[in-house]
């Protein structure tokens, strides 16, 4: 007797755990085939456990690894990327399709990048791959570690600790050179959450 898989029963504990074993690194429909649930089902529970499937990572990574080593190490310690680099000056590796160089090397070593977390380089060198240089970080801390990021944590404390008085924030956006709705943003802890 041939059964359909039924995509509406409930998940148990075990189903779960499975799932996050086996999503990242085999294709839906095969998990799907392993767990007896349709391939719809699993990729629905595993979006919304904030998994991904790596499978096509996987592939460039190999890709990569059988290739001579695309770096160089620097004086400090950065393992800059010798192949092609995206706009955004991001290594990159191609298989299949194109990845970015720095997460794939990190996955490789220290396992799968939590979802809504990128990797954040400390040595503030887009090029380096070194997986040392990489830690695991929110948007919002990553863009105020950034280049582009126009005030520091200092400066983010000593907006917040000012009293309020009529023109403050005109007062602040022009001493500190951001608009006057970023000092509003600050204050009422919209940004910069984590101060």
């Amino acid at each position: 007797m041939n059964h359909k898989p039924n995509h509406r029963k409930k998940w148990h504990n075990k189903e779960v755990e499975r799932l996050r074993e086996l999503f990242p690194i085999m294709p839906p429909a095969e998990v799907a085939r392993q767990l007896g649930r349709t391939r719809q089902a699993i990729i629905h529970r595993g979006r919304s456990e904030g998994l991904r499937y790596l499978g096509r990572a996987h592939s460039a990574l190999r890709y990569f690894l059988t290739e001579e080593p695309k770096f160089k190490i620097d004086v400090n310690g950065c393992w800059l990327w010798l192949g092609s680099i995206s706009n955004q000056g991001y290594g990159q590796c191609h298989g299949k399709y194109s990845h970015l160089a720095h997460r794939q090397i990190y996955m490789d070593i220290n396992g799968l990048i939590p979802s809504r977390v990128e990797l954040d380089h400390q040595c503030n060198n887009r090029r380096c791959v070194n997986p040392a240089h990489l830690v695991p970080v929110s948007h919002d801390i990553n863009v105020q570690r950034g280049k582009l990021a126009k005030l520091t944590p200092a400066q983010v404390i000593e907006i917040r600790s000012v009293p309020m008085k009529y023109g403050l924030y005109p007062e602040l956006s022009k001493k500190y050179g951001v608009h006057k709705g970023t000092i509003k943003a600050i204050r009422s802890r919209r940004i910069w959450k984590n101060l």
